[in-house]
């Protein structure tokens, strides 16, 4: 930890990780007058990649709820129909639609297709619009707990080491957490040897864009699945709109 005569900055909450789930709670805090701090390892802003590739319906609600909804849904795929093939041939295609049907209990009707990233994006522009911004290229390295909050530690990529008192520091870093292995959390759970999953970001010509295209091999269990292709008009998606909206 940095000594005594380290300028130490506050905050209310300090969030550790600027995925979505951090940047949702950021935004939250944000609207509500809460003084918190969002940092993030990573020294850049993630554009491309395939980590997580949807967005549920009841998350879809929390999002709705933070104003982010709108962005979501204008970068998103609603409902695309599944294609199944053997080889060349198209052996089934099943649509969804029918059984997502907006309703007044489940206003988004199914899942949207979307890369995590722009899912971050529409996020971090809402947290923006609420005076916060996520501080790039800074990692936690140690925190402590005492009476009155939380002291930890910050080191940035560009000026060394800090100290910030919390009365709150929320793990939000995902599986490898430092806050869960500072604080001494597990993280239970196995891992499959036996079971292996590749996802890959790919161009790929020739599949309709507005469809899920599936290939699977029966004798192992292997199969190859291509999420969306290339879409350059997505159609807004429709849903249900709530009389009430609890926004800041």
């Amino acid at each position: 930890m940095p000594g005594s005569e380290t300028q130490v900055e506050t905050t209310d909450v300090l969030v550790v990780g600027a995925g979505p789930v951090g940047l949702a709670l950021a935004v939250g805090l944000a609207r509500a007058g809460v003084d918190c701090r969002i940092v993030e390892r990573d020294p850049d802003f993630r554009d491309r990649g395939v980590r997580g590739k949807g967005v549920n319906p009841r998350t879809l609600e929390v999002l709705d709820d933070l104003g982010a909804a709108d962005g979501i849904l204008a970068r998103s795929l609603l409902n695309p129909k599944l294609r199944t093939y053997e080889g060349s041939r198209v052996v089934h295609e099943v649509d969804p639609v029918a059984a997502n049907t907006a309703t007044p209990d489940r206003p988004y009707a199914g899942m949207v297709l979307l890369a995590q990233h722009h899912t971050e994006a529409v996020l971090r522009d809402r947290l923006a619009e609420h005076g916060g911004k996520v501080e790039l290229g800074t990692e936690l390295v140690d925190c402590a707990q005492d009476g009155e909050g939380v002291l930890a530690t910050l080191r940035r990529s560009d000026a060394g080491t800090s100290a910030i008192r919390a009365r709150y520091v929320v793990g939000c870093d995902g599986g490898r957490s430092t806050v869960r292995k500072l604080t001494g959390i597990p993280f239970l759970g196995e891992t499959w040897e036996e079971e292996r999953f590749i996802m890959a970001s790919m161009r790929i010509d020739g599949l309709a864009p507005d469809r899920r295209h599936i290939w699977t091999e029966a004798r192992g269990g292997a199969g190859a699945r291509v999420a969306r292709g290339r879409a350059h008009h997505r159609p807004p998606a429709p849903r249900l709109h709530r009389t009430r909206r609890l926004r800041g």
